[in-house]
């Protein structure tokens, strides 16, 4: 079982115009983590499925989120803790 650490909830742009450099910078970094989050996912995919052909073995859970990936404290660790439980719930 793969579990993420989550994802800031999507929003999207009202337009491609509202979409620029300055946009692209601010969201640089959340880009990158989810294109490690989404290729981390489809290679384990891959694997489990037509390499070890065993497609029953694998199984990911990603939640969107608002705590930070780097935060510690008391409260956003209970926050994914809950997150979590949500989780298995609804699975």
């Amino acid at each position: 079982m793969s579990l993420g650490t989550g994802e800031k909830p999507f929003k999207k742009f009202k337009s491609a115009a509202a979409f620029s450099k300055i946009t692209y910078m601010k969201k640089l970094s959340e880009f990158m983590m989810n294109m490690d989050t989404y290729t981390s996912h489809f290679k384990l995919l891959n694997v489990f499925n037509h390499v070890l052909n065993k497609p029953d073995d694998y199984l990911r859970l990603q939640k969107s989120s608002t705590v930070g990936m780097d935060k510690v404290d008391k409260a956003s660790i209970d926050e994914l803790v809950r997150d979590g439980d949500k989780i298995y719930k609804i699975n």
